[in-house]
C-alpha cells in the first residue's frame, strides 16, 4: 500500500492538497468532505478501502485543511478530476 502527499496540486486559480492510498492502478474511490471539514474526516475508512484493493483519493477542497483559498471563481466539480 502507498500513501502519497501531493502538497502542490495546481488547479485553475489555486492549489489543493491531495492524498492517495492503496495500490497504484487499482479502481479509484474519490472521497469528498463536507464544507465544514477537510480530508481527515475520512481517516477511518482509508485503510480498509486500500486494504480491499482500491486506490483511495481524498483532497482538501479549496480553503479547507492544507488547500489554499481560491483566488478566482472556480468549480469544485472541476477540481475533483484534478485530484
Amino acid at each position: 500500500m502507498r500513501a502519497e502527499l501531493l502538497t502542490e496540486l495546481a488547479v485553475d486559480g489555486g492549489l489543493i492538497h491531495a492524498e492517495r492510498s492503496g495500490p497504484p492502478g487499482a479502481d479509484a474511490v474519490l472521497l469528498l468532505h463536507a464544507g465544514v471539514a477537510d480530508r481527515r474526516v475520512w481517516d477511518h475508512v482509508v485503510d480498509p478501502l486500500a486494504a480491499a484493493g482500491y486506490d483511495v483519493v481524498r483532497y482538501d477542497m479549496r480553503g479547507y485543511g492544507r488547500s489554499a483559498p481560491a483566488t478566482e471563481p472556480h468549480s469544485l466539480v472541476a477540481d475533483a478530476p484534478a485530484a
